[in-house]
Protein backbone atom coordinates (compact mmCIF):
# COMPACT_ATOMS: atom_id res chain seq x y z
CA UNK A 1 0.00 0.00 0.00
CA UNK A 2 1.19 3.33 -0.85
CA UNK A 3 2.12 5.57 1.49
CA UNK A 4 -0.64 8.57 1.61
CA UNK A 5 1.91 11.46 2.01
CA UNK A 6 3.46 10.03 -1.32
CA UNK A 7 0.21 10.03 -2.91
CA UNK A 8 -0.49 13.73 -2.05
CA UNK A 9 3.07 14.61 -2.89
CA UNK A 10 2.54 13.45 -5.89
CA UNK A 11 -0.76 14.80 -7.00
CA UNK A 12 0.33 18.45 -5.73
CA UNK A 13 3.32 17.87 -7.73
CA UNK A 14 1.83 16.75 -11.30
CA UNK A 15 -0.51 19.68 -10.57
CA UNK A 16 2.51 22.19 -10.11
CA UNK A 17 1.62 22.91 -6.36
CA UNK A 18 4.95 22.10 -5.13
CA UNK A 19 5.17 23.76 -2.01
CA UNK A 20 2.37 21.70 -0.85
CA UNK A 21 4.20 18.77 -2.26
CA UNK A 22 7.14 19.81 -0.29
CA UNK A 23 4.82 19.39 3.10
CA UNK A 24 3.26 16.88 2.06
CA UNK A 25 6.68 14.67 1.30
CA UNK A 26 7.93 15.78 4.61
CA UNK A 27 5.80 14.08 6.95
CA UNK A 28 6.49 10.67 5.94
CA UNK A 29 8.67 9.05 8.87
CA UNK A 30 12.59 8.29 7.92
CA UNK A 31 11.85 4.25 8.76
CA UNK A 32 9.02 4.26 6.21
CA UNK A 33 10.10 2.43 2.84
CA UNK A 34 8.72 5.53 1.25
CA UNK A 35 11.13 7.60 2.87
CA UNK A 36 13.92 8.16 0.00
CA UNK A 37 11.54 8.73 -2.83
CA UNK A 38 10.03 11.99 -0.52
CA UNK A 39 13.91 13.06 -0.69
CA UNK A 40 14.11 12.56 -4.20
CA UNK A 41 10.75 13.99 -5.03
CA UNK A 42 11.22 17.11 -2.93
CA UNK A 43 14.66 17.51 -4.74
CA UNK A 44 12.40 17.72 -8.13
CA UNK A 45 10.28 19.94 -6.44
CA UNK A 46 12.90 22.27 -5.66
CA UNK A 47 14.50 21.56 -9.08
CA UNK A 48 11.28 22.59 -10.87
CA UNK A 49 11.30 26.00 -8.79
CA UNK A 50 15.27 26.60 -9.91
CA UNK A 51 16.29 26.49 -6.26
CA UNK A 52 19.27 24.12 -7.52
CA UNK A 53 20.58 24.13 -4.38
CA UNK A 54 17.83 22.64 -2.02
CA UNK A 55 17.25 20.41 -4.57
CA UNK A 56 21.02 18.77 -4.20
CA UNK A 57 20.68 19.23 -0.19
CA UNK A 58 17.84 16.42 -1.09
CA UNK A 59 19.16 14.57 -3.81
CA UNK A 60 22.20 13.89 -2.01
CA UNK A 61 20.99 12.18 0.77
CA UNK A 62 19.73 9.56 -1.07
CA UNK A 63 21.66 6.52 -0.57
CA UNK A 64 23.20 4.06 -2.88
CA UNK A 65 21.27 0.97 -1.59
CA UNK A 66 18.46 1.93 -3.72
CA UNK A 67 20.33 2.07 -7.25
CA UNK A 68 18.31 3.44 -9.54
CA UNK A 69 17.05 5.84 -7.12
CA UNK A 70 20.75 6.78 -6.66
CA UNK A 71 21.68 7.08 -10.24
CA UNK A 72 18.03 9.38 -10.98
CA UNK A 73 19.81 11.43 -8.26
CA UNK A 74 23.41 11.57 -9.24
CA UNK A 75 22.48 12.65 -12.47
CA UNK A 76 19.66 15.46 -10.82
CA UNK A 77 22.42 16.48 -8.82
CA UNK A 78 24.55 16.75 -12.26
CA UNK A 79 22.12 19.09 -13.29
CA UNK A 80 21.24 20.74 -11.05
CA UNK A 81 25.51 21.69 -10.72
CA UNK A 82 25.20 22.13 -14.77
CA UNK A 83 22.22 24.80 -14.42
CA UNK A 84 24.34 26.55 -11.55
CA UNK A 85 27.57 26.64 -13.81
CA UNK A 86 29.56 24.49 -11.41
CA UNK A 87 30.66 22.30 -14.17
CA UNK A 88 33.32 20.77 -12.20
CA UNK A 89 30.78 19.71 -9.83
CA UNK A 90 28.68 18.50 -12.33
CA UNK A 91 31.38 16.85 -13.96
CA UNK A 92 31.95 14.73 -10.61
CA UNK A 93 28.42 13.69 -10.26
CA UNK A 94 27.72 12.35 -14.27
CA UNK A 95 31.28 10.38 -14.25
CA UNK A 96 29.18 8.11 -11.01
CA UNK A 97 26.70 7.22 -13.05
CA UNK A 98 27.58 3.53 -13.97
CA UNK A 99 27.24 2.08 -17.01
CA UNK A 100 24.13 -0.92 -16.45
CA UNK A 101 22.19 2.60 -15.39
CA UNK A 102 18.85 3.98 -17.58
CA UNK A 103 20.42 7.75 -17.10
CA UNK A 104 24.39 6.53 -18.55
CA UNK A 105 24.30 7.36 -21.93
CA UNK A 106 22.17 10.99 -21.05
CA UNK A 107 24.93 11.26 -18.29
CA UNK A 108 27.75 10.96 -20.72
CA UNK A 109 26.18 12.68 -23.28
CA UNK A 110 25.97 15.74 -20.67
CA UNK A 111 29.10 15.23 -18.91
CA UNK A 112 30.69 16.08 -22.57
CA UNK A 113 28.69 19.23 -22.64
CA UNK A 114 29.74 20.29 -18.96
CA UNK A 115 33.59 19.21 -20.22
CA UNK A 116 33.24 21.68 -23.15
CA UNK A 117 31.50 24.40 -21.02
CA UNK A 118 34.11 24.30 -18.34
CA UNK A 119 37.19 24.67 -21.27
CA UNK A 120 35.09 27.33 -22.85
CA UNK A 121 34.74 29.25 -19.07
CA UNK A 122 38.30 28.53 -18.13
CA UNK A 123 39.49 29.95 -22.22
CA UNK A 124 37.41 33.10 -20.75
CA UNK A 125 38.48 33.40 -17.09
CA UNK A 126 40.80 30.91 -14.73
CA UNK A 127 43.86 29.57 -16.79
CA UNK A 128 44.42 26.95 -13.90
CA UNK A 129 41.08 25.32 -14.73
CA UNK A 130 41.93 24.37 -18.20
CA UNK A 131 44.88 22.09 -16.71
CA UNK A 132 42.05 20.57 -14.51
CA UNK A 133 40.35 19.63 -17.19
CA UNK A 134 42.86 18.26 -19.05
CA UNK A 135 44.13 16.12 -16.78
CA UNK A 136 40.40 14.40 -16.24
CA UNK A 137 39.34 14.71 -20.46
CA UNK A 138 41.15 13.14 -22.94
CA UNK A 139 39.52 14.97 -25.85
CA UNK A 140 41.09 13.62 -28.57
CA UNK A 141 40.49 10.51 -27.37
CA UNK A 142 36.61 11.54 -27.36
CA UNK A 143 36.60 12.93 -30.80
CA UNK A 144 38.48 9.76 -32.37
CA UNK A 145 35.11 7.35 -30.53
CA UNK A 146 33.66 5.51 -32.85
CA UNK A 147 30.37 7.30 -31.54
CA UNK A 148 31.34 10.46 -32.57
CA UNK A 149 33.31 9.68 -35.82
CA UNK A 150 30.85 11.76 -37.65
CA UNK A 151 31.47 15.22 -36.16
CA UNK A 152 35.27 14.64 -37.71
CA UNK A 153 33.64 13.60 -41.00
CA UNK A 154 31.56 16.73 -41.84
CA UNK A 155 34.45 18.86 -41.62
CA UNK A 156 36.13 19.61 -44.56
CA UNK A 157 39.32 18.34 -45.77
CA UNK A 158 42.34 20.77 -45.64
CA UNK A 159 40.82 22.09 -41.91
CA UNK A 160 42.67 23.36 -39.58
CA UNK A 161 41.53 23.09 -35.53
CA UNK A 162 42.99 23.67 -32.21
CA UNK A 163 42.33 21.67 -29.47
CA UNK A 164 44.00 22.63 -25.80
CA UNK A 165 46.40 24.85 -27.70
CA UNK A 166 47.55 21.80 -29.81
CA UNK A 167 47.17 22.39 -33.68
CA UNK A 168 45.32 19.83 -35.78
CA UNK A 169 44.53 19.36 -39.97
CA UNK A 170 42.44 17.53 -41.30
CA UNK A 171 44.25 15.68 -44.36
CA UNK A 172 41.57 13.94 -47.25
CA UNK A 173 41.69 9.79 -46.10
CA UNK A 174 41.29 7.12 -49.06
CA UNK A 175 37.83 5.28 -49.29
Amino acid sequence: MANPNLTKGNNYFRNEKYKEAIKAYSKIDKSSTSYPYALFNIGECYFQQGKFIEAIKYYSQISDNHFSLYQSALFNCGSSFYNLDKYAEAIEMYSKIRKNSNYYQKAQYYLRECQFEALEMADKTDKSMISYIEKNFNLMEYILEEETSFNILCLEKDTNFSILGENFVLMDIPE
